[in-house]
């Protein structure tokens, strides 16, 4: 399984920074974690239009996985893997 880092961060903000392990708002990225069980539904609010999320079993065993976040290093406002900074480090390199 391959997530990419917007995928990732909604697991680790889901987990690290939400209040009650909520998180609310819907993506194409949160709906392919949805399929793929690392996050489940759990309805709305009358007072937010998107529905509340909730990370599954299955999705913080992958988080623990992934375990390759740099914390804190952003990049063009998205958060950098080790793997992909490896890559960008590796293509800088050889420009």
């Amino acid at each position: 399984m391959k997530l990419n880092s917007n995928q990732i961060d909604i697991l680790d903000h889901t987990v690290h920074r939400t209040a009650n392990g909520l998180f609310c708002g819907n993506s194409d990225d949160m709906r392919e974690l949805v399929e793929l069980g690392l996050m489940v539904s759990q309805g709305k609010t009358g007072f937010c239009p998107d529905e509340y999320f909730c990370i599954t079993v299955t999705g913080q065993k992958a988080l623990k996985e992934v375990d390759k976040i740099i914390i804190g290093t952003c990049v063009d406002g998205k958060m950098e893997t080790s793997e992909y900074k490896a890559k960008r480090k590796r293509d800088e390199d050889n420009a």
